[in-house]
């Protein structure tokens, strides 16, 4: 058996701002890690720290990035146990939206319909819960029954499939679980 880890968070860009001011989430942002300290951590958002229109599949880590720029970083860090074939499931997926990044775009039309209560698929597009779910779902892990188009950060938040072992600063769970590289 292995862990693998989902992490609610909330940056201080202006879309972070602004999700958390229609959906009522204190962390709406969300990423998916293979492992707990965060190295090889993934979603849908900034591909630069600076450039709100540059947008997509995203390896993430707490000291770079979007994650790097600012300091005072919210999250919730949820761990759940996989077998061995659905961690190599979501490391072979990760892989290969990795190797085609270019192909997949971020689904800002799929996030503003999402606040009107309606999920159109639109292929290889993603928004950062979508594609969180996607994964986890494409690996056989039920922690919800609704569709990976359906997932909001509470989705998360509220799966008895999911068990939360850390809320505070990003940067500071970081520094608690980093290794030498």
């Amino acid at each position: 058996m292995k862990k693998v880890y989902v992490v609610l968070s909330k940056t201080g860009t202006s879309l972070s701002y602004l999700l958390q001011m229609y959906t009522k989430e204190p962390v709406p942002h969300c990423s998916f890690s293979l492992d707990k300290e965060l190295y090889h951590m993934y979603s849908f958002g900034r591909r630069k720290p600076y450039d709100t229109f540059n947008v997509g599949f995203v390896h993430e880590r707490p000291d770079k990035n979007v994650f790097g720029r600012f300091r005072n970083i919210r999250c919730e860090i949820y761990e759940v146990e996989v077998t061995n074939e659905q961690y190599r499931i979501m490391w072979n997926t990760t892989k290969s939206f990795w190797k085609n990044k270019e192909s997949y775009k971020y689904n800002t039309i799929g996030i503003v319909l999402a606040l009107f209560r309606f999920y159109p698929e639109i292929p290889d597009s993603y928004y950062c819960t979508q594609f969180v779910a996607y994964v986890l779902q494409k690996a056989g892990v039920a922690f919800t029954d609704k569709n990976y188009l359906e997932m909001r950060s509470e989705d998360f938040r509220n799966s008895p499939l999911l068990h939360r072992i850390y809320s505070g600063n990003l940067q500071e769970y970081w520094a608690q679980v980093k290794r030498e590289e």
